[in-house]
């Protein structure tokens, strides 16, 4: 996102097979600790290597988080927020569908509420780290929209926070 006197606006990069943009937002926004929130599938795509490339060079770590299911639940937020919590990230990068992306926006919002709190209910006012969604699959939307959808007790909850837009 970027900023615009008080707004903030979605940015939509484009890149090629070399991943320049992405490169250049990694350097721009000064990221050197990255969350990526990816599923098991990332094996099999390219940007992997790209991930793999910056954990070899050293010039940025990236913890990986996929402890999620198709249909994400809560534990899975609370799971991936104590992760980017013990890891001390500095940005969420989310590849994949739906489900990682939606994962990823609960702990781009709630990365700061303590983990002993139910995150459904708790009043957030972070907003100061950097979140790109890289979708895999067409149709969910969720790279575009702030809103995400996580079950608790198999029930199906919709998080609404425009600070979820990537």
């Amino acid at each position: 996102m970027k900023e615009s006197g008080n707004e903030k606006k979605q940015v939509i990069l484009s890149s090629e097979a070399d991943y320049k943009e992405l490169h250049k937002y990694i350097k721009r926004n000064e990221l050197k600790n990255i969350l990526l929130v990816c599923g098991s599938s990332i094996k099999y795509l390219e940007i992997n290597k790209y991930f793999q490339k910056l954990e070899a060079e050293k010039c940025v770590q990236v913890k990986r988080f996929s402890e999620f299911s198709p249909n994400p639940d809560y534990e899975s937020v609370v799971a991936g927020v104590k992760f980017f919590q013990k890891e001390k990230c500095d940005s969420v990068i989310a590849v994949g569908g739906g489900s990682a992306i939606d994962i990823a926006k609960c702990i781009r919002l709630y990365y700061g509420v303590d983990s002993e709190k139910f995150f459904l209910h708790s009043e957030v006012s972070f907003d100061d780290i950097p979140f790109l969604a890289i979708p895999t699959t067409a149709g969910s939307g969720s790279e575009a929209t702030g809103f995400a959808v996580v079950y608790y007790h198999g029930e199906k909850q919709s998080v609404t926070d425009k600070r979820m837009i990537p």
